[in-house]
């Protein structure tokens, strides 16, 4: 195995050419077999298969191996080949050739099954097992995990795993007390810190000093390093509730604030913060909204209020029909002139799910080949226009929306320090690192180059470390 250099280039080009063009894939395995790109699996797949000779010989015909390996490799000893993608058991070759390939007429279900339904299933089942209709609905379940995994978050702050408040609380101490203020060692401590680790520090810091650390940090620290370290210390589940209220409170509204909490939070977040709200000051939610906004931007934001969004669906199942019908009801929604249209609009982006909102998009621009945003910005206006294109944002790729956010706070002269503390310290223990990735992919640098150049000081290193 080891020496021999896999020609990829040969498996592209040896079964373009040598090999004629096959049928439209056939159920069974033996019949798949004869597509050129699935043929490189081992013999403890092709014992159980009924290969022709010429199915098995046009494996080596193909280009997986070299002129070299070709003399010195028998045909009997899978141990001396070199695959370009190996399958190592019979599982992993149904695992990732039988996908959307099988049907189950035995079980009742009579319709091809998906790509995930098919790979995820087929992932649990034993190396040398006859794969059955009935084990496929009976494995069906390692859809859920794999769907937990690819769709679990990726923060870029994590615990730290050796923690120890009380030590934590006297660096912090040390750092504040006495001439001059070490701001090195508090964001060495503050800003490697899980939002509940932060409270543990706070907490030992009353027990220990009978101060209040929060009060003590804003009176030693100043600047974009203050308000950042000042929103790091509120309780997570607070954090929400205390923006929403900084985004209405004084004379006028700060609407970027506004809009990013409400129309990017899932139901789970919306209630916590509206919970947290009611308790911190005394009044709902709804109320203080009521009072900022007007107008038919007011009227989304109350409904994201009061009308939960639906639960994403089991398994992200989408319901397709019904998202060609919200597609339709959208169209027409968007050149119709009357007043009705906007309820429309409202009640689907408020109150339909995640998953569904994006396959609505999707069957949109599929029906009518305009994109759901492009719709949007031509129809709307002002702060409602800005509401409803991030929800549609989200829906679609919600780190991407973030990415943007994050690009739109520092392009051009001058940087927006409220949104870019807001956004990081918001998604710094969520998603930041997908939205690193995306952020990239978008616009051809790292997100932390452009904060390299956009900020300075303490306040850089500080965005550095939570990122």
């Amino acid at each position: 195995m080891s020496g021999r250099v896999v020609r990829q280039d040969a498996v592209v080009s040896s079964s373009a050419s040598s090999t004629p063009k096959m049928k439209s894939p056939a159920t069974s395995p033996a019949a798949m077999m004869s597509s050129p790109r699935l043929l490189n699996y081992p013999s403890s797949v092709k014992k159980n298969l009924n290969l022709s000779p010429l199915q098995e010989s046009t494996r080596e015909d193909s280009g997986y191996l070299t002129p070299e390996d070709k003399e010195n490799t028998s045909q009997d000893d899978d141990s001396n080949y070199d695959y370009a993608e190996p399958f190592n058991s019979a599982k992993d070759f149904f695992a990732k050739n039988l996908m959307g390939c099988c049907s189950l007429p035995s079980t009742g279900i009579s319709k091809r099954t998906s790509l995930d339904f098919n790979h995820n299933s087929l992932c649990s089942i034993g190396e040398d097992d006859e794969i059955t209709p009935e084990k496929l609905v009976k494995h069906s379940n390692e859809r859920k995990v794999r769907n937990a995994e690819l769709t679990s978050p990726k923060p870029s702050l994590v615990p730290k795993f050796s923690f120890d408040p009380v030590e934590d609380s006297h660096r912090v101490r040390r750092a504040i007390k006495g001439f001059g203020t070490r701001e090195a060692e508090i964001i060495a401590v503050i800003c490697h810190r899980s939002s509940s680790q932060r409270q543990e520090i706070s907490e030992a810091y009353k027990s220990n000093f009978n101060r209040d650390l929060i009060h003590d940090l804003k009176s030693e620290l100043g600047g974009n390093l203050k308000r950042l370290i000042e929103l790091l210390m509120i309780p997570r589940n607070h954090l929400d509730a205390v923006l929403l209220k900084k985004s209405m409170k004084g004379l006028g509204t700060d609407d970027n604030a506004l809009i990013e909490v409400m129309c990017t939070r899932t139901p789970e977040e919306l209630k916590i913060a509206k919970e947290a709200y009611l308790h911190l000051y005394g009044v709902t939610l709804e109320k203080d909204i009521k009072d900022d906004t007007s107008g038919e931007y007011r009227k989304l934001l109350i409904d994201l209020c009061q009308r939960s969004r639906r639960p994403e669906p089991e398994e992200n199942a989408v319901d397709r029909e019904s998202a060609r019908v919200g597609a339709r009801h959208l169209h027409r929604a968007f050149l119709d002139s009357s007043p009705d249209r906007n309820e429309i609009v409202r009640s689907m982006m408020a109150t339909e799910s995640w998953i569904q909102l994006r396959e609505t998009f999707h069957q949109f621009q599929r029906l009518y080949n305009q994109d759901v945003c492009a719709a949007i910005s031509k129809e709307f206006h002002g702060n409602l226009q800005h509401a409803l294109l991030t929800i549609a944002e989200c829906a679609m790729d919600r780190c991407k929306h973030f990415a943007s956010r994050l690009h739109k706070s520092m392009k051009g002269l001058g940087t927006d320090d409220s949104s870019l503390i807001r956004l990081v310290v918001t998604r710094c223990e969520k998603d930041m690192m997908l939205i690193k990735q995306s952020f990239y992919l978008q616009y051809g640098q790292t997100l932390e180059k452009w904060i390299q150049e956009d900020t300075s000081g303490d306040y850089l290193k500080a965005l550095l470390a939570l990122l």
